[in-house]
């Protein structure tokens, strides 16, 4: 993540890189693993004093809709392979993210 935003920007403010980076490890060594978009998303979107509260509106709808999307899409290949289609391909997490939320801002 930290690699592609530097990639894919051409102004980068150093303190944010830094906090980017701090929020990225600091979850990863919690997890046991890199997180995900969405996990990325929901750390820094949710209030710490309470857990799974959303800082507001935008970020809880944008969150939905991603969900709401991914498990359409899900239903949608499971209904295929039961059907016999070809192995349909698997969805990725963060193709879905940035077609539903957007990618980064």
């Amino acid at each position: 993540m930290v690699v592609s935003l530097i990639l894919n920007s051409s102004i980068i403010f150093l303190p944010l890189l830094k906090t980017v980076y701090l929020i990225y490890t600091s979850h990863a060594d919690d997890l046991g693993h890199d997180p995900t978009q969405t996990e990325l998303f929901e750390w820094t979107h949710t209030k710490k004093k309470d857990w799974g509260q959303w800082v507001d509106e935008r970020p809880q709808n944008a969150n939905d809709l991603f969900w709401a999307e991914l498990k359409r899409l899900e239903e949608e290949r499971a209904a295929l392979i039961l059907v016999g289609a070809l192995e349909p391909p698997p969805i990725s997490e963060d193709e879905v993210w940035v077609r539903t939320v957007g990618g980064r801002k």
